[in-house]
């Protein structure tokens, strides 16, 4: 799928949650200039993209969806398979996970990612590999939830990655083993002021 300066504001209806891009299979997606997901107020738990596989995302273009001051009120990336993201860049600003692959990989390869949580983590895989480019994570789920900026078995940021994590709980979750070898890191812990 190529996308072109699009801004998708349409979705699949018959997944149990509104989903703007949905694959049953593996899907390759590149993307060119800047392209945005537009969501209504009324969309409950929204994915920007769902894939029953492994998702490839590449190309010099971006995604972009939701922003600072409004939060996209689902998720960015709900993926089974793994997921490769090289030199694209991503921009998600959302409830719920920026990028979740619950039964595979992350491998982030020269990309730009910029990932603000409100509610939990920022990256879940089950192996983590950030490879290159400049990543940018803030979780702000509160103290007493165990969310993270990245969350994984074992992580591995290297190749002149330059990655920034700001989170309530833990900048990092890493089961197996955390790697960090030739790579520029800013790790720190804050609580943010919530208004009820």
């Amino acid at each position: 799928a190529l996308m072109n300066g699009a801004t998708l504001s349409g979705y699949y209806k018959d997944y149990a949650y509104p989903v703007f891009i949905y694959a049953e299979n593996d899907l390759n997606i590149v993307l060119i200039g800047d392209n945005k997901v537009k969501y209504g107020d009324n969309d409950e738990y929204p994915r920007a993209i769902y894939v029953s596989g492994d998702l490839n995302i590449s190309g010099n273009g971006s995604l972009t969806c939701g922003s600072e001051n409004n939060a996209f009120a689902g998720f960015g990336i709900e993926c089974s398979g793994n997921l490769k993201v090289e030199n694209a860049t991503l921009k998600f600003y959302v409830e719920n996970d920026g990028i979740d692959c619950w039964d595979g990989n992350v491998e982030l390869n020269n990309a730009t990612i910029d990932i603000i949580s409100t509610y939990t983590d920022c990256i879940n895989g089950n192996d983590v590999k950030i490879s290159g480019g400049n990543v940018s994570l803030q979780s702000k789920a509160m103290t007493g939830q165990k969310y993270y900026g990245i969350c994984g078995d074992e992580v591995l940021i290297c190749d002149g990655a330059n990655v920034g994590i700001e989170a309530c709980v833990g900048c990092i979750d890493a089961y197996e083993a955390l790697k960090v070898t030739g790579a520029t890191t800013n790790f720190a812990l804050r609580h943010w002021l919530v208004t009820l």
